[in-house]
């Protein structure tokens, strides 16, 4: 929970010299980064004590990063069950002969999970639901922190502090 109160602090925070705004992405992709881990633990149950709670510890843990849990939990379990099993693999597709490849691939990892799972079939309307009740919240939190900082700040620093994450 500290560590999802802090990504989105960090929005509010000015900095004004090209130090300070490293630091300011550096650290807010390494908090985007906690909350990935909090919610890979969530998918294996290791949150909470009932399967509920590992669900709303995972969704409130990706909120940051705006990857919808259902996504996240769907395919890295399946991720489990097929590691490195082209075309059964969701996340085969950073497999790549071009390392120059992987950063852009990492990024567009999430947005691959989606269409992976409408070929598959995963994509069902309680997916669907889910999927778009997350992105309204992320749009209201979001809006919210960009009407309280600026549009600009957001987006630059979401894009940036992502941009990193899927460097490392």
């Amino acid at each position: 929970c500290a560590a999802v109160s802090m990504a989105f602090a960090t929005y509010f925070a000015q900095p004004v010299t090209l130090l300070a705004y490293a630091v300011d992405f550096v650290v807010r992709a390494y908090l985007h980064f906690i909350a990935g881990v909090m919610a890979h633990e969530s998918v294996h149950g290791h949150l909470g004590n009932t399967r509920s709670g590992n669900q709303w510890w995972g969704r409130l843990a990706l909120f940051p990063t705006t990857v919808p849990y259902v996504t996240f939990r769907t395919t890295h379990l399946h991720h489990h069950s097929n590691t490195n099993v082209p075309e059964l693999d969701p996340d085969e597709f950073l497999n790549t002969r071009h390392a120059w490849q992987i950063p852009f691939r990492a990024f567009a990892l999430p947005y691959h999970w989606v269409v992976w799972m409408w070929q598959t079939g995963r994509f069902t309307r309680a997916v669907r639901r889910e999927y778009l009740l997350n992105y309204l919240v992320v749009a209201c939190v979001y809006g919210g922190i960009a009407y309280f900082t600026s549009v600009q700040g957001v987006v630059f620093g979401f894009l940036v502090s992502a941009t990193l994450h899927a460097l490392f």
